[in-house]
């Protein structure tokens, strides 16, 4: 009779370490997360997210020991989260290829910036996957095409025209 119960506490230890062990074995959050249009609070500005042609998002390192995403129902508040928060340790970014609707990472995307431009939070910032993508709509709604690079120094220069020097 002992013979069986430690059996099975040693079987129960087993398996729960088994189990254990399966969890920390999880493959860590990638890739960009599935847009749900008017459930989901821009991580920004708190605004739910109803467009998804202006939307992008990051994965973060939440805390060191798991990841998440945080979206944006605007480029420019990805833009402005990442001034406002350096910290945030972000592993991937993504944004909305105005056109097709489909995620992009945000280093190669095609930036096309112009007032005629209506996006949730008044960026005027959309992206494509392309270059003539971007062309195409710039023909449109005129406006400068940037990189990444490019874009974060145009809306860091158009928000201090607009509402001064920044602090930090």
């Amino acid at each position: 009779m002992k013979l069986r119960i430690a059996t099975s506490v040693a079987f129960a230890a087993s398996l729960a370490a088994l189990a254990a062990f399966a969890s920390c074995q999880q493959t860590p959050l990638a890739g960009p997360p599935e847009l749900k249009l008017g459930h989901q609070e821009c991580g920004d500005c708190g605004m739910l997210i109803n467009e998804d042609r202006c939307c992008a998002a990051i994965l973060i390192d939440a805390d060191g020991t798991h990841r998440e995403h945080v979206l944006f129902d605007d480029i420019g508040c990805l833009l402005e989260y990442q001034t406002t928060k350096p910290q945030t340790k972000i592993i991937e970014r993504w944004v909305r290829d105005y056109s097709a609707r489909s995620w992009v990472k945000s280093e190669s995307a095609f930036y096309l910036m112009s007032e005629k431009l209506r996006t949730p939070m008044g960026s005027w910032i959309v992206a494509f996957n392309t270059r003539p993508a971007a062309e195409a709509v710039q023909k449109e709604h005129e406006g400068r095409i940037l990189t990444w690079d490019e874009v974060i120094v145009a809306r860091r220069e158009w928000m201090e025209a607009r509402y001064g020097k920044r602090p930090g």
